[in-house]
């Protein structure tokens, strides 16, 4: 389950089968094709599957979350479906070995009295992902690799519209999960030097050293719809409850260019 309160607060619980909560239940078919290419070097494999799914949860439109005790009572059960095409390069030998794989899928619930009993996209519906890595043996002891990923951003309910509610803008929704957070994607880099593994001795060290994000992509983790723009072209949060002026969404995100050390011994 994710709390829908806030942003970031916003964690999955996993909560057991009971009473109230049947265990979900899935099935699946799929067919795949695998094989070597390029002499060989490359393994291809690609698959489709369909899958239905049974016993969905999720809140209720309008769920009442915070400090209560009987959060069972803000539940509502359905179906499901996922289904896609799945592709996949590998190369594993030689000096420069890699991945590379895309899949091209759709998930989406149906929730009883959740979105007017409507189909709607599922909170990890990414219909598009694609995953490049690369890795580059310099020498025995130097290893340089890179991995760039890139997926459509994940569904999120946003408002259509804001009512004046007792001196208060209260937001109004329409449709569940009826918006994208950007697209998200990054590049991490690495450098690797160590001993040499293909000498199998009993004390092996390795240092990697590495840039996680690193043209600094913000990709959010949360949006709000609560600033407006002042005089100066500033974005705050208005003191005013009763400001008339336009709301604009705002991001929140976790990580920039972080750089990374990592030192290993086995024995």
């Amino acid at each position: 389950m994710t709390n829908l309160t806030g942003s970031l607060t916003s964690v999955e619980v996993w909560l057991p089968s009971g009473p109230n909560i049947k265990p979900q239940i899935s099935d699946q078919i799929s067919f795949g094709y695998f094989t070597n290419i390029l002499k060989n070097k490359v393994k291809f494999s690609t698959e489709v599957y369909y899958k239905y799914m049974k016993n969905l949860v999720d809140y209720r439109d309008h769920a009442s979350l915070f400090l209560n005790p009987q959060i069972e009572s803000e539940l509502r059960f359905g179906k499901g479906r996922a289904y896609g095409l799945e592709i996949s390069l590998r190369k594993e030998t030689g000096k420069l070995t890699g991945m590379m794989g895309y899949s091209l899928s759709k998930t989406e619930k149906q929730i009883l009295d959740v979105n007017s009993n409507r189909v709607y996209p599922a909170n990890y519906d990414r219909p598009h992902e694609f995953s490049v890595f690369l890795s580059y043996n310099i020498s025995r002891h130097w290893r340089l690799s890179t991995n760039w990923t890139y997926a459509t951003g994940n569904p999120t309910t946003a408002p259509s519209g804001f009512v004046l509610i007792e001196g208060k803008y209260v937001p109004i929704y329409n449709e569940r999960n009826n918006s994208r957070f950007p697209d998200y994607h990054r590049l991490d880099i690495s450098a690797t030097v160590g001993s040499d593994p293909a000498k199998n001795k009993r004390f092996q060290h390795q240092l990697t050293m590495g840039i996680y994000n690193l043209y600094g992509r913000k990709n959010p983790i949360s949006i709000n719809f609560n600033k407006i723009e002042d005089s100066n072209g500033n974005l705050n949060i208005s003191n005013d409850q009763l400001d008339m002026r336009e709301i604009f969404p705002t991001q929140t995100y976790l990580f920039n260019v972080v750089p990374t050390l990592t030192y290993n011994f086995k024995f």
